[in-house]
């Protein structure tokens, strides 16, 4: 390699061989000079390659107050060994890096984030450096990223912040993983090839007049957004501010194939001043949104915060169309506190041999963190009574469908949950008895268990019928109920 010989001395020059004319010139056996004969003399010039920085990145929450941590891989085409590699960080008004300026002191690998970062965009330049060869190669910056407020520092604020936080590539995962058929996804299908899944407005209206609105994001599993605009920074706003999110057009590829547990995620926040003329202080609303090649089932537990749910009742068949009621989604019963299903719905209507009448003794369900016996998958657990509580509210849409009454082999009946298309559907898929384990009520009742129990005796259920749903306390925890697991 020639590389930078324009930079390369002179090393050595000898008497020439006899017989060789001007021009003559060769590589030598180490493979790091280039020979070559001016007519009088051999002269030599290192081949030496300069040390590289590969793959720039900086990591780190880039919030005031945190810190963030360039990063890089070190690499010389001579295997030179790393020196004591340098940095500079800069601040800068935008993302293309308009206005960049050096920060005085910022020389390190590490750069806690301070005040007059905020809302400026921020990178370094690495230098690579090796102890033998060339000692210098050139500085590269990995791409700038805008800085926020210390979010978690920032107080809840009142009025509404909602758009799309679940998107499902529906590519794979076709009945396996819990998520769903593709053919039942497709209808939903977030395809980021287009405007219509990479371009999402999300919007923040305010309960009186605020100021200063800014909106912010950050990528916390891979990079699904890429860029956020609408900030409104005026006075005396009363009306709703639209953020614009950019999610990376090659999502279709970068997702596929993922599922709940590993989805693409990020939050979006926007964060306001709760007076009129920027004289309070500031309040934010978050939204946590994720990617992934699997379905979308969930509900709005308030005005602006969407809980996501499993599609399916646990022990269901998840190859089965959630949304479509038939008996292999109603899914198996559960006792209260364990992890084993006690039945499913394909077990007939008598009583069951053996059934458990010895309540589960603590902790069962009710744990602040998710319990060893809970029998949801990883990522999911059984819903608090608050809750279910929350998802009783006026905040969804909910809708009965099929026939309602009693029978062993009525599948057909459940509710719709939805904001603005369905978002989940549960079964009404009866219950076992506790005293014996008899089935009871299919096709007429539905019964939830959530985690508020006392290991003793009873706890709260969500209670579905088709004329209302509510969260009903006291039910015996030795009964046979459905289980609907919810994110973590």
């Amino acid at each position: 390699s020639l590389k930078e010989v324009v930079q390369l001395p002179v090393l050595a020059i000898a008497p020439a061989p006899a017989g060789l004319s001007a021009g003559a010139m060769y590589i030598n056996s180490a493979g790091k000079t280039l020979q070559f004969y001016n007519g009088s003399a051999w002269a030599s010039l290192s081949c030496n390659a300069a040390p590289e920085a590969q793959s720039p990145a900086i990591s780190g929450s880039a919030m005031v107050g945190s810190t963030l941590t360039a990063s890089y891989t070190y690499y010389d085409a001579d295997a030179d060994p790393q020196g004591a590699t340098t940095y500079q960080w800069y601040r800068a008004n935008d993302a293309a890096g308009t206005g960049e300026t050096t920060i005085s002191g910022a020389t390190a690998a590490t750069y806690l984030i301070v005040a007059a970062d905020l809302d400026k965009y921020l990178t370094v330049a690495i230098t690579p450096v090796a102890t033998s060869g060339i000692l210098t190669g050139l500085p590269v910056k990995p791409a700038y990223i805008g800085v926020m407020p210390n979010v978690t520092a920032i107080a809840t604020g009142t009025g509404t912040f909602s758009g799309k936080t679940c998107f499902d590539i529906a590519l794979g995962n076709d009945g396996v993983n819990g998520c769903g058929p593709v053919s039942s996804r497709t209808a939903n299908k977030s395809d980021f090839s287009l405007a219509a899944a990479n371009t999402q407005s999300y919007t923040f209206t305010p309960s009186g007049t605020v100021s200063n609105v800014r909106f912010y994001y950050a990528n916390t599993n891979g990079a699904p957004v890429t860029a956020i605009s609408g900030n409104n920074t005026g006075n005396n706003i009363s009306a709703a501010v639209t953020a614009t999110v950019t999610y990376d057009n090659t999502l279709n590829t970068l997702a596929a194939g993922l599922t709940r547990i590993n989805a693409l995620t990020a939050k979006v926040y926007v964060v306001y001043n709760d007076a009129a003329t920027n004289t309070g202080v500031d309040k934010i609303f978050a939204l946590s949104t994720a990617v992934k090649d699997c379905a979308c089932c969930g509900a709005l537990v308030s005005d602006t915060v969407y809980k996501e749910f499993m599609c399916h009742n646990l022990g269901a068949d998840q190859s089965l169309d959630p949304d479509v009621l038939v008996q292999g989604i109603a899914g198996g019963y559960y006792q209260w506190g364990r992890s084993e299903m006690v039945a499913d719905a394909y077990t007939g209507a008598d009583d069951i041999v053996g059934w458990n009448t010895v309540f589960q003794a603590s902790p069962g369900w009710d744990a602040v963190d998710k319990p060893a016996n809970d029998p949801c998958p990883a990522g999911f657990r059984i819903p608090t009574r608050a809750l279910w509580l929350s998802l009783a509210g006026s905040y969804n849409t909910i809708t009965t469908t099929g026939t309602w009454f009693e029978s062993s082999t009525n599948f057909s009946s459940g509710v719709h949950v939805a904001a603005d298309i369905i978002q989940m559907t549960l079964p009404a898929a009866g219950h076992r008895r506790y005293q014996e384990g008899a089935l009871e009520w299919r096709g007429y009742r539905g019964y939830y268990w959530s985690s508020a129990g006392d290991a003793e005796t009873w706890t709260a259920i969500y209670y579905v019928t088709e004329s209302s749903c509510s969260v009903v306390d006291a039910w015996d925890e030795l009964n046979g109920f459905s289980v609907r697991c919810v994110a973590e």
